[in-house]
């Protein structure tokens, strides 16, 4: 059965979209391998805008960049988030930060969503108030327009190892705490993880857990479920 003519042109727009989505995969993975490796041109301008949105100095001893399949890769090393004040000291240490950005889904949300997101070497210090709530050290009340943990859990993967954590329960001894990994996966309405924590006092002491999260911190749904 031969071609009609409204058939040639189908086909003919076919392929010229096929051969331009081509040529615009291929022009936006060139100009990514050209342009990630100068990010370290930019690390100053990064740390200023990321301690704006924290209200916290954010520093970097090394800022890398890199391009990996279809997605750009961002790699830092020694981050450490200072609360303003002469004679403030970090509240937070890092020493590797590893970030794959999904473009897609970031355009999609107006916000960075990454693909993978891995944190080594953390060290936290936690108070416990007289109320018995939990707060990092040091850290200062935001305003309410950031939420850290909301935003890595929007995040679609996240690793954290090597995790210290050191727990100051009101008006008793402090006790440390590790976390060698602690994986966190999120779909659309819950995240999964999967942790195992040591207690540095006990050596034999290990806890395994697993815990679903439901929800975000500031919303009044959010829940969690363990096991």
């Amino acid at each position: 059965m031969p071609i009609t003519p409204l058939g040639t042109k189908i086909v003919r727009y076919l392929w010229i979209i096929l051969v331009t989505g081509l040529m615009l995969l291929a022009a936006y993975v060139s100009v990514g391998r050209m342009m990630m490796p100068r990010l370290v041109n930019y690390q100053s301008e990064i740390e200023t805008v990321l301690s704006e949105r924290l209200g916290m100095a954010v520093s970097a001893q090394q800022l890398q960049g890199s391009w990996q399949g279809f997605q750009p890769m961002a790699r830092l090393q020694q981050i450490t988030i200072t609360p303003p004040g002469p004679d403030a000291t970090a509240v937070l240490t890092i020493q590797k930060v590893e970030m794959q950005l999904d473009v897609l889904a970031s355009l999609l949300s107006a916000k960075p969503i990454f693909s993978s997101l891995m944190l080594q070497g953390i060290h936290v210090e936690l108070d416990q108030g007289e109320a018995g709530k939990w707060h990092m050290k040091g850290m200062p009340k935001g305003d309410g327009s950031f939420y850290p943990m909301s935003w890595l859990l929007s995040q679609e993967q996240l690793l954290l190892k090597q995790v210290a954590l050191t727990l100051h329960p009101y008006e008793a001894t402090a006790r440390e705490l590790q976390i060698p990994e602690w994986s966190l996966i999120c779909g659309l309405t819950v995240c999964s993880s999967e942790a195992r924590l040591l207690l540095q006092a006990d050596a034999q002491g290990v806890l395994e857990f697993g815990m679903n999260i439901y929800g975000l911190p500031e919303n009044k749904d959010f829940r969690l479920e363990g096991y």
